[in-house]
């Protein structure tokens, strides 16, 4: 019965998760740490988009000097990124051009914890607070907690 119960609460927390970054919770470090990684100013220009079935990680660049720059790094990046990963690895990193700030709407700021020195971008109430809270009192991991809370807060508070 126990297993049961799991199983949905991991469904639902799959439900809050955005579609480009759903099946890659393992990687999910690569979008909350990319900025302490590469650095302000190139997490400006370049942003994490998806991760394929090989493992391979999509960055969208703003312009071709970016991606050159960023092509030049390739390997270093791979290994900070890495060494950030427990469970699977990435094996190459592309990149494309493209819209960097839509892309950090869509699947990077979701992608960060609450105890980041970002500041949620959302007004979170006393009561959404307790909610949330009391939603993830069951869970053992610390920061699988603070992932499924600052989801269900984005989510309810975007609604």
């Amino acid at each position: 019965m126990k297993d049961s119960k799991l199983f949905t609460f991991k469904d639902s927390i799959s439900a809050l998760v955005p579609p480009v970054v759903r099946g890659h919770l393992n990687y999910l470090p690569v979008w909350r740490e990319w900025e302490e990684v590469v650095g302000h100013e190139t997490a400006l220009n370049a942003w994490p988009h998806h991760i394929d079935s090989k493992g391979v990680l999509f960055v969208v660049v703003s312009d071709s000097i970016w991606m050159q720059q960023l092509s030049f790094q390739r390997h270093v990046l791979l290994n900070l990124l890495n060494q950030r990963l427990q469970a699977r690895k990435l094996k190459d990193i592309r990149m494309f051009l493209g819209n960097v700030l839509a892309t950090r709407r869509v699947c990077g700021e979701s992608g960060r914890t609450i105890g980041h020195k970002r500041p949620l971008t959302v007004n979170v109430t006393e009561e959404l607070e307790k909610r949330a809270d009391a939603l993830v009192e069951p869970i053992a991991d610390e920061e699988l907690k603070g992932l499924v809370k600052q989801l269900y807060i984005i989510s309810e508070a975007t609604r």
